[in-house]
């Protein structure tokens, strides 16, 4: 679908849903403008795309799931990346969360998008507003970390935050961290389903081969920026000693 511009629930009284699943795709060459002048309206990705320039969110609009924006988001409403489970919401340039934007966040399992919702930016974010982190399935985070919101550099921190017993948050120059409560969990156990086993070993492989020194590297166990021999013999060191 393509349009010069769109709108979601952007009259007054109105109530608009729009949802894009995998596959499709929403184009438009100026703006989507979501609840402005007091409507309410929900986008949601399902695996599909918009394509726009900019988006704005007004105080009663909502992203939610997972999929991809092109484009720039600045909202003052509600963002849930994942929506129904966690996933991943991908916004191709910056992403402005002003001082009556929420950020919801679901942690269910370690890895990003399969186990925790994220927002990933390409250009520069600006916080405020809320952040809100939710545990989910009985997950325990203990020992773990979690890149809930990435971006070319991050400015401002949000106003408030309301985070699980012990969790905590760190903002670093281009990423926002949540921490699970120190010790205890299992390193080893990538997917999060409580024992190290075959499955995490593979997944260990799997993010050894996808590291990428200038971006993203799961695999690198000790922080030096890459995934070599001494990443992998600390995973299987972890793999070894196992959940008990």
């Amino acid at each position: 679908v393509s349009s010069l511009a769109g709108t979601i629930g952007s009259d007054p009284g109105a109530v608009g849903n729009v949802t894009i699943g995998a596959g499709s795709s929403w184009t438009m060459t100026t703006l989507l403008d979501i609840s402005s002048n007091l409507g309410t309206g929900i986008l949601t990705l399902d695996g599909g795309s918009v394509n726009v320039p900019s988006v704005a969110v007004s105080d009663t609009g909502t992203i939610q799931g997972s999929g991809t924006i092109s484009g720039s988001v600045t909202s003052s409403g509600t963002i849930r990346p994942g929506e129904a489970g966690t996933g991943i919401l991908s916004i191709g340039g910056a992403y402005t969360q002003d001082l009556t934007g929420s950020l919801f966040v679901d942690i269910a399992g370690p890895n990003p998008g399969t186990g925790y919702d994220a927002v990933n930016a390409g250009g520069l974010v600006t916080l405020a507003g809320s952040l809100t982190v939710a545990l989910a399935n009985g997950y325990d985070p203990s020992g773990q970390s979690f890149e809930i919101v990435t971006g070319s550099a991050v400015v401002g921190t949000f106003t408030t935050a309301t985070l699980p017993p012990d969790m905590t948050s760190e903002y670093l120059p281009d990423r926002v961290v949540i921490h699970g409560p120190p010790g205890g969990g299992c390193p080893a156990d990538l997917d999060g389903d409580g024992d190290a086993d075959a499955g995490d070993f593979f997944l260990y492989l799997d993010l050894f081969v996808a590291c990428d020194p200038n971006g993203a590297c799961e695999a690198d166990l000790d922080g030096d920026g890459d995934a070599d021999a001494g990443d992998f013999f600390a995973y299987l060191d972890l793999f070894v000693a196992g959940c008990g």
